[in-house]
Formats: C-alpha cells, structure tokens, sequence
C-alpha cells in the first residue's frame, strides 16, 4: 500500500509546477497517514479476526486517499498550481483513480460487519486495482508513441 500511495503521490508531481502554505499543509496531512500505515497494517497482521483491526487501517487508508484527493483537487482547482493548458480530462481521470481507493476501503468497512475474511479479500485487491493500467496511463505515453497507439475505448477506465 505504500507503494500504491508513493506511486500515486510521484504521478501528481509530473503536473504540478508551483506550490503555497495550503498545499504544504495538506501534503504534510498526507505524509502524516503515510507515518500511520505501519502501525495499522501492523495491528491487522497481529489481529485479522478483529473488526477493530480492520477498521483501523480502512480509515487509514481512507484518510491516505482523501489526503492524496484533496493534494491533486487543490494542485489542479483553476489551475492553482499547474499548467493552465493541462488537460481536463487527466484532472477527471486522475479525480477517479484516487476516490476508487477510499471507496473501495469504505466497503470494505462496511462488509466486516458481514465477513471478516471478506473484508480482507476486499482490502488485498486494492493494490490490484491500482497495477492495472487505466485511461489515466495512457496520457503518461510520450507523444510518439501516443500517435502510434490506438486511444483506449472509453469504457476501458
């Protein structure tokens, strides 16, 4: 999972250009859930069978994507901190990628009040959701081989 939130984190500097207080402030938010996930991932390793285990790191990794949601909406809101000619759709696709984290951790929650052993598959498939490439990926092509390559479909996500 730190892997996922580092790649995640390092995708949204290829955009940003500038900074100020607020986005330091909510990145260091950012990198304070970061410091947590050993300590909760630890707690679910020595305690799968508790949903109090379970729900602690799903709120750490709610609280990891909300953070890293709110790092790309402040960067990209009327082109605060990027480039005014970035393309909407990469701040839309971007938008996505990120909320499918938190949301996928909040049903995962949700489902331990049902199966804990299901809360676990639910949360072990989220790094899964992240390797496959999405549309998002295809804008990190370099321009020559973009015009060389088919554009995804749209339902391709």
């Amino acid at each position: 999972m730190l892997g996922v939130y580092w790649v995640g984190h390092h995708n949204q500097y290829h955009y940003i250009r500038r900074t100020d207080r607020g986005f330091l402030w909510i990145n260091i938010f950012f990198l304070m859930g970061v410091s947590l996930l050993p300590f909760s991932t630890g707690l679910l390793g020595q305690y799968p069978a508790e949903r109090t285990a379970l729900v602690v790191y799903g709120l750490n990794l709610i609280m990891l994507g909300g953070f890293l949601y709110a790092h790309w909406w402040y960067a990209t809101r009327s082109h605060r901190l990027v480039e005014s000619q970035i393309n909407p759709e990469v701040v839309s696709l971007a938008k996505h990628r990120i909320a499918m984290g938190p949301a996928v951790s909040i049903l995962a929650i949700c489902v331990s009040f049902v199966g804990k052993r299901l809360s676990l598959a639910i949360f072990a498939l989220i790094p899964l959701l992240y390797l496959i490439p999405g549309r998002i990926d295809y804008h990190w092509l370099n321009p020559r081989e973009r015009h060389s390559k088919k554009e995804p479909s749209n339902s391709d996500s």
